[in-house]
């Protein structure tokens, strides 16, 4: 499973989720998805923005973790 610290980043720039949407451009409830780990799919582009926008590397986002 992929998990992400999305929340993390957030509260590190002291923003909200809806101001992040506002301004990346990416829809508050797929930002709300990733988030709480429900997306089915996150595309390329996606992932550029997020990287893009909280100035870190894919790494710094999003891990896989073991949860067999």
């Amino acid at each position: 499973m992929i998990k992400n610290n999305i929340k993390s980043l957030i509260k590190n720039k002291s923003k909200t989720l809806m101001q992040v949407s506002r301004e990346t451009g990416l829809s508050f409830q797929q930002l709300s998805n990733i988030q709480n780990n429900k997306p089915s799919k996150i595309s390329y582009q996606t992932m550029w923005i997020l990287v893009e926008y909280f100035e870190c590397s894919f790494n710094d986002i999003f891990e896989m973790a073991n949860d067999y």
